[in-house]
């Protein structure tokens, strides 16, 4: 155990190294990427005065466009990651060397996934705020949205692992992954959509955890010990399930020799 975690956190670094050197040597992209999520938020923002909709925002104005458009942008990367790497993997032919070689392809997507949160999550923070700096926003700032931040990631994460071990045994997964992003603003609406059924939101992804930081970030509500765990609890049972179809999947791949398929 404590082997496969140092060669973990080994993995780890190794990764976000190759994050920072692709940073660097596509500076140019970064930085419009960073100014593209400006500019979307603005038009966000400026589409609210002028049309009714209103359930892109997780409360009552710009605050809650903010949160709304932060939590999206977390959970969307966590969702098409994985898949996305693969795919582009199986692209350049690179694929059954990386699902050949140590540690496997779970340690490896999984490595990639977290250097991805550790990497992006600072980049969102300062984005987020910058915006809130700019727009005047008041929010109330807990150390326990971390909680529903982490459950939010996790959820994430499984449902694109789900989306990995699909391009794993098709390989062109696209369209996949942008049905999974627009289940995202589904599951980010589902408290305004189902006011009357909390119990059916808290078995949903994503959702019991962007209603928690509604209420933390924006009514100054606390989070109890129970409302935590069953965060953690829900993100996690995502999280594994969607793991454990990556584990099949590359099984799968393997008996009937998909890995060398572009």
């Amino acid at each position: 155990m404590l082997d496969f975690a140092t060669d973990f956190a080994r993995l780890v670094g190794l990764e976000l190294r190759r994050s920072w050197i692709l940073t660097l040597r596509y500076r140019t992209e970064t930085a419009l990427s960073l100014a593209f999520l400006v500019v979307l938020f603005y038009g966000i923002v400026f589409g609210t005065r002028w049309a009714a909709f209103g359930q892109f925002a997780l409360g009552d104005g710009v605050e809650g466009l903010l949160l709304g458009f932060i939590c999206w942008i977390l959970a969307t990367g966590g969702v098409s990651h994985v898949a996305n790497d693969i795919e582009e993997e199986a692209k350049t032919g690179t694929l059954e060397p990386l699902f050949l070689g140590h540690p496997g392809p779970e340690a490896l997507f999984l490595a990639r996934n977290t250097a991805g949160l550790v990497a992006g999550l600072p980049v969102l923070l300062l984005v987020g705020a910058a915006l809130t700096l700019a727009t005047r926003s008041s929010f109330h700032f807990s150390p326990a949205a971390l909680l529903p931040l982490l459950a939010l990631d996790l959820a994430a994460s499984g449902i694109g692992f789900a989306l990995g071990a699909l391009a794993i045994l098709v390989k062109h997964v696209r369209v996949a992954v942008i049905v999974g992003q627009l289940v995202v603003v589904a599951l980010l609406i589902t408290h305004i959509d189902l006011p009357g059924a909390p119990w059916v939101v808290s078995l949903l992804p994503l959702a019991p955890d962007v209603d928690s930081l509604r209420q933390l970030m924006l009514s100054g509500s606390g989070l109890t010990v129970a409302a935590a765990a069953l965060l953690l609890a829900n993100g996690a049972a995502y999280f594994g399930t969607g793991l454990a179809l990556f584990f099949l999947a590359t099984r799968r791949a393997r008996a009937l020799g998909l890995l060398a398929q572009h």
